[in-house]
Protein backbone atom coordinates (compact mmCIF):
# COMPACT_ATOMS: atom_id res chain seq x y z
CA UNK A 1 0.00 0.00 0.00
CA UNK A 2 0.72 3.37 -0.72
CA UNK A 3 0.92 6.60 1.73
CA UNK A 4 -1.98 8.07 -0.83
CA UNK A 5 -4.03 4.75 -0.57
CA UNK A 6 -3.13 5.11 3.40
CA UNK A 7 -4.51 8.45 3.28
CA UNK A 8 -7.68 7.80 1.42
CA UNK A 9 -8.86 4.91 4.06
CA UNK A 10 -8.64 7.30 6.87
CA UNK A 11 -4.96 5.86 8.03
CA UNK A 12 -2.15 8.94 8.82
CA UNK A 13 1.48 8.90 7.98
CA UNK A 14 2.18 8.27 11.45
CA UNK A 15 0.19 5.45 12.14
CA UNK A 16 1.37 3.87 9.13
CA UNK A 17 5.25 4.04 9.97
CA UNK A 18 4.70 3.21 13.60
CA UNK A 19 2.95 -0.16 11.66
CA UNK A 20 5.98 -0.83 9.91
CA UNK A 21 8.23 -0.22 12.60
CA UNK A 22 6.41 -2.62 15.18
CA UNK A 23 6.64 -5.29 12.20
CA UNK A 24 10.40 -4.74 11.68
CA UNK A 25 11.10 -4.91 16.14
CA UNK A 26 8.70 -8.00 15.78
CA UNK A 27 11.17 -9.60 13.02
CA UNK A 28 14.26 -8.55 14.44
CA UNK A 29 13.24 -9.54 17.96
CA UNK A 30 12.36 -12.99 16.85
CA UNK A 31 15.75 -13.32 14.81
CA UNK A 32 17.64 -12.40 17.89
CA UNK A 33 15.57 -15.18 20.44
CA UNK A 34 16.78 -17.17 17.83
CA UNK A 35 20.18 -16.43 17.58
CA UNK A 36 20.25 -16.70 21.62
CA UNK A 37 18.46 -19.93 21.79
CA UNK A 38 21.42 -21.25 19.54
CA UNK A 39 24.23 -19.93 21.31
CA UNK A 40 22.80 -21.07 24.22
CA UNK A 41 22.05 -24.18 22.80
CA UNK A 42 26.00 -24.58 21.98
CA UNK A 43 26.86 -23.43 25.49
CA UNK A 44 24.55 -26.00 26.90
CA UNK A 45 26.13 -28.67 25.22
CA UNK A 46 29.85 -27.54 25.74
CA UNK A 47 29.04 -27.41 29.29
CA UNK A 48 27.49 -30.73 28.96
CA UNK A 49 30.77 -32.16 27.27
CA UNK A 50 32.78 -30.61 29.77
CA UNK A 51 30.87 -32.39 32.79
CA UNK A 52 31.35 -35.76 31.27
CA UNK A 53 34.99 -35.41 30.32
CA UNK A 54 35.24 -34.62 33.98
CA UNK A 55 32.94 -37.62 35.30
CA UNK A 56 36.13 -39.79 32.81
CA UNK A 57 38.82 -38.00 34.61
CA UNK A 58 37.20 -38.59 37.82
CA UNK A 59 36.15 -42.08 37.13
CA UNK A 60 39.79 -42.86 35.90
CA UNK A 61 41.12 -41.22 38.75
CA UNK A 62 39.30 -43.12 41.05
CA UNK A 63 40.39 -46.49 39.28
CA UNK A 64 44.22 -45.54 39.49
CA UNK A 65 43.57 -44.59 43.64
CA UNK A 66 41.74 -48.57 44.10
CA UNK A 67 45.11 -49.95 41.80
CA UNK A 68 46.88 -47.84 44.19
CA UNK A 69 45.36 -49.30 47.16
CA UNK A 70 45.40 -52.86 45.82
CA UNK A 71 49.19 -52.81 45.12
CA UNK A 72 49.62 -51.26 48.46
CA UNK A 73 47.23 -53.97 50.40
CA UNK A 74 49.22 -56.12 48.14
CA UNK A 75 52.84 -55.31 49.39
CA UNK A 76 51.46 -55.07 52.78
CA UNK A 77 50.47 -59.09 52.62
CA UNK A 78 53.92 -59.83 51.10
CA UNK A 79 55.76 -57.99 53.99
CA UNK A 80 53.67 -59.61 56.18
CA UNK A 81 54.44 -63.35 54.35
CA UNK A 82 58.14 -62.45 53.77
CA UNK A 83 58.49 -61.39 57.46
CA UNK A 84 56.86 -64.62 58.94
CA UNK A 85 60.06 -66.55 58.84
CA UNK A 86 57.78 -69.79 58.72
CA UNK A 87 56.82 -68.61 55.47
CA UNK A 88 59.83 -67.42 54.05
CA UNK A 89 61.10 -70.72 54.62
CA UNK A 90 58.24 -72.49 52.70
CA UNK A 91 59.19 -70.13 49.99
CA UNK A 92 62.86 -70.53 49.96
CA UNK A 93 61.64 -74.00 49.30
CA UNK A 94 59.51 -73.86 46.73
CA UNK A 95 62.52 -72.21 45.39
CA UNK A 96 64.30 -75.02 45.46
CA UNK A 97 67.20 -73.76 48.40
CA UNK A 98 68.40 -76.59 50.12
CA UNK A 99 70.58 -74.71 52.90
CA UNK A 100 70.20 -72.72 55.94
CA UNK A 101 66.70 -73.94 57.68
CA UNK A 102 66.68 -73.43 61.31
CA UNK A 103 64.02 -74.98 63.82
CA UNK A 104 63.67 -72.11 66.38
CA UNK A 105 65.94 -73.39 68.61
CA UNK A 106 68.81 -72.68 66.78
CA UNK A 107 69.73 -75.87 64.77
CA UNK A 108 69.79 -75.35 60.99
CA UNK A 109 68.70 -78.39 58.60
CA UNK A 110 69.14 -78.99 55.13
CA UNK A 111 66.16 -79.93 53.57
CA UNK A 112 65.90 -81.16 49.45
CA UNK A 113 63.41 -81.02 47.22
CA UNK A 114 62.83 -84.76 47.54
CA UNK A 115 61.64 -84.29 50.99
CA UNK A 116 59.08 -81.56 49.75
CA UNK A 117 57.77 -83.53 47.59
CA UNK A 118 57.36 -86.22 50.20
CA UNK A 119 55.79 -83.82 52.48
CA UNK A 120 53.23 -82.43 50.15
CA UNK A 121 49.70 -84.64 50.52
CA UNK A 122 49.00 -84.48 46.74
CA UNK A 123 51.23 -86.50 43.98
CA UNK A 124 53.72 -84.60 42.72
CA UNK A 125 54.68 -83.92 38.76
CA UNK A 126 57.44 -82.10 37.85
CA UNK A 127 55.36 -81.90 34.21
CA UNK A 128 52.89 -79.29 35.69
Amino acid sequence: MTINQLAQTGVNQAEHWSFIATIVGVIFTALWSLHQWRVESARRREDHIKEQETKRAELAQREQELRWKQAELARNMFDAIFDYPPSNDAWRMVDGEEDGYDDGRGQRFRISMAMVRHALPAPWSDEA
